[in-house]
């Protein structure tokens, strides 16, 4: 009897999320991030700060997710996208419960994000890179990921069941499989899916520095720097 009260009550708690969300949505009122990150900040830097029409995405963490779903999502957006430990394969096994996890660790609502797992498949199809990787075609593309779940250079001193190692494991293993999924569609990409290293930045920054020269190419910044000096 308890645990069917409980099961009802938060069903009622689930509801009522649903028709607030809804409610918002009716009236404008939900946020737009991607909107936001991909039309407003692009238009604000290009007006007020001279930036060019050649772009590119870097990101760690749910950010390499959104680097690479937007680069899928907008084509010609972006000519390189770098993904430091994303989860880039969204709807794989168990990734859809540690992201839900993650999130109601948070404070989050973990629904509010792309919906209910299986439920609103489709929202979250629509933003897995894994399902977006043939519109990746033409775009540079680096990720990378730790797989054993043994701390790396510069990491912590923490428990083996620290979060930070176990969930590299699960992300590093997620990134072969979007591997996988690019080498069955023949696009091209540089991969570096490391041993040892946390789901920390010590890691992130090491890769950020590798493959910055790369995102620098491609948006011709040597070359405009150059320019501004003649």
């Amino acid at each position: 009897m308890g645990g069917q009260v409980q099961r009802h009550r938060g069903d009622a708690r689930g509801r009522r999320r649903l028709v607030h969300r809804l409610v918002q949505l009716r009236q404008g009122r939900l946020p737009k991030w991607e909107t936001f990150h991909t039309a407003e900040v692009r238009q604000l830097i290009e007006r007020n700060y001279g930036a060019g029409g050649l772009r590119a995405a870097i990101g760690n963490s749910s950010g390499a997710q959104g680097a690479f779903s937007y680069a899928a999502r907008h084509p010609g957006l972006f000519k390189y996208a770098a993904s430091l430990s994303g989860i880039l394969s969204m709807r794989g096994i168990g990734i859809p419960a540690m992201l839900m996890f993650t999130n109601a660790g948070n404070g989050q609502d973990p629904f509010a994000i792309w919906g209910v797992p299986r439920a609103d498949d489709a929202n979250w199809a629509a933003h897995d890179p894994y399902a977006l990787a043939d519109k990746l075609r033409g775009v540079g593309l680096f990720f990378s990921a730790g797989t054993t779940g043994r701390p790396g250079p510069g990491d912590p001193d923490v428990a083996p069941w620290d979060i930070g190692l176990l969930s590299e494991i699960a992300i590093g293993a997620n990134n072969k499989e979007f591997k996988k999924r690019l080498d069955e569609l023949n696009v091209p990409y540089t991969a570096h899916i490391y041993d040892d290293g946390r789901h920390n930045w010590p890691a992130w920054i090491r890769e950020a520095q590798f493959v910055w020269p790369k995102l620098m190419q491609a948006v011709n910044a040597q070359t405009t720097a150059a320019a501004a000096r003649r």
